[in-house]
């Protein structure tokens, strides 16, 4: 298969072609073709890579043979969902993009700067692999999209990235140390020997904790040895769509280790803030933290080199989801 000369990482041709190939199920070409309305040849070119769908024709598709687009994106990313069914493509780009620099977003992407902007603002619809490496790079989730359209086994360009994400989400929820264990080593691989003294002075856990931890990620697959180290497999960002149970499980676990780092006096970046402001205003707030969390996961997924191991914890807390207090006594 011969990948579009646009500088862009051949993955994500392939990638593209495997989707519309995986769309169209057992239909022939033809067939296939007949049913969007489009000439014979089409869906050929798409599957051998000579020409790359535009994104509209991939959503006209998914409303002609399915799933429900707006459903799928929905599930994809709950948040930006609103903005997908009322302002289409482009509104819902720029819901994901929060505050992420449009330079920032081209480096990460290998698009140029140009066609963020135009992407973003509507004035052009991106082929099929151009909005697959933009969704990657605000997000770093671009293999979960595409498994909310098609069964990800048959994308197999991103079917790995995808698995091992799948395995991350189920390590952090059954031993939420794996998460840490798995960055730091990311950041700094070691030799194997010693890495889990190693990693229980850093992370300031017992080393009988962090050795089950490093198990359970050598096991799976997402920590490998190579040339004597340890080091993480590829598939940093993961999206924690996981019960709500288990989600507040997370929250509490990693809520209460950076208050121990803020107890200990680690000299970690902290700030709070009590203000008192408008139920729109605090939505506004909301969405500041949403954008700032999406923009993290996209900064993280491209990042080189890896060379540090953080935790970014965040918390908007309303006060007002508790009875209101007495009203005061009338003065006398």
């Amino acid at each position: 298969m011969s990948a579009p000369a646009d500088g862009l990482d051949p993955r994500w041709a392939r990638a593209a072609a495997e989707l519309m190939r995986a769309l169209r199920g057992p239909r022939s070409q033809v067939a296939f073709a007949r049913r969007l309305g489009l000439r014979s040849n089409a869906p050929a070119a798409w599957e051998g890579g000579h020409r790359v769908p535009a994104a509209g024709a991939l959503i006209a598709a998914l409303r002609r043979v399915g799933p429900d687009p707006e459903a799928a994106w929905a599930r994809f990313h709950p948040p930006a969902a609103a903005a997908f069914a009322d302002g289409g493509l482009a509104a819902w780009l720029r819901a994901l993009r929060g505050q992420a620099a449009v330079a920032e977003l081209a480096a990460r992407s290998g698009l140029s700067e140009t066609q963020v902007r135009r992407f973003l603002r509507g004035e052009a619809d991106p082929r099929l692999h151009q909005l697959l490496a933009l969704v990657d790079a605000l997000t770093g989730r671009a293999p979960d999209l595409v498994a909310e359209l098609v069964d990800i086994r048959a994308v197999p360009s991103l079917a790995d990235r995808h698995a091992a994400a799948a395995l991350q989400r189920r390590l952090a929820v059954e031993a939420p140390w794996t998460a840490a264990v798995r960055v730091m080593l990311d950041a700094w691989p070691l030799p194997a020997a010693g890495a889990p003294a190693a990693l229980a002075r850093r992370l300031g856990q017992p080393e009988a904790l962090i050795e089950d931890a490093l198990a359970r990620l050598i096991r799976s697959g997402l920590v490998v040895e190579q040339a004597g180290l340890l080091r993480a497999a590829p598939a940093r960002a993961v999206d924690l769509r996981v019960r709500p149970e288990d989600r507040l499980r997370l929250r509490a676990h990693w809520a209460a280790v950076g208050a121990a780092r803020v107890a200990e006096g680690r000299p970690d970046l902290f700030s709070y803030s009590l203000v008192a402001l408008s139920r729109a205003d605090l939505q506004g707030v909301e969405e500041l933290q949403r954008a700032f969390f999406r923009e993290v996961r996209g900064v993280a997924a491209a990042s080189e080199p890896v060379e540090v191991a953080a935790l970014v914890l965040g918390q908007v807390a309303a006060f007002d989801d508790l009875p209101p207090p007495p009203e005061a006594p009338p003065c006398a």
